[in-house]
């Protein structure tokens, strides 16, 4: 499992998608899925990383102005939602500022620990608070390189690569488990009831 400071860093990058369906399975028709960040070719992604260690920093002032600055960089970049699914809702992107009612949010803590909140007003669900029908979610961390991209390893070198969509390439590491981790969506699934109001 990578590090804490890898999966924020893979969240930042690729983004974090929810999706909800009243059926269990990726397949169900009735499924919404809502990604953030989302990003497009006219704002690429935010190539974060975290190289400070918040733990070897001694005062509160520096803690403070370190997380601080990893705050200012994401809220200047992460400006926009993807959104599948919701018929009310035709564009697949969204501002974070957009009247739909779907929000998101995105900030490290004291310990440069990563927190997204997601919210989608349950009309887009088609569920009621209060059903006893249960709702399928899934949460995928889409991976540390750009969608489009193409993973390799370096034959005989041992070294995981990736050619981006605009047909750069750049270097990951050695390829470690943890460097596919990274690079690859990784997500986990499960089954909720709404709570009565």
């Amino acid at each position: 499992m990578l590090p804490i400071k890898q999966q924020s860093e893979k969240i930042v990058i690729g983004g974090l998608t929810l999706s909800i369906s009243e059926n269990e399975g990726k397949n169900s028709k009735s499924m919404v899925s809502v990604t953030f960040p989302k990003y497009e070719l006219k704002n690429p992604p935010l190539y974060l990383v975290l190289n400070e260690d918040i733990r070897t920093v001694k005062s509160k002032n520096e803690k403070d102005s370190l997380v601080e600055k990893y705050n200012l960089r994401i809220a200047g970049k992460l400006k926009d939602i993807g959104v599948e699914g919701i018929q009310e809702i035709p564009d697949s992107m969204l501002s974070i500022y957009n009247t739909e009612g779907i929000k998101a949010n995105a900030l490290f803590d004291d310990q440069l620990e990563y927190t997204c909140e997601l919210s989608v007003p349950l009309k887009y669900l088609g569920f009621s608070s209060g059903s006893k029908t249960p709702v399928f979610y899934t949460i995928k961390l889409n991976g540390g390189i750009p969608v489009g991209s193409r993973l390799t390893e370096i034959p005989g070198r041992g070294i995981l690569t990736y050619i981006g969509p605009d047909g750069r390439s750049f270097t990951i590491g050695q390829a470690t488990p943890e460097s596919y981790d990274y690079a690859l969506p990784t997500q986990f699934s499960g089954r909720y009831v709404l709570a009565e109001k």
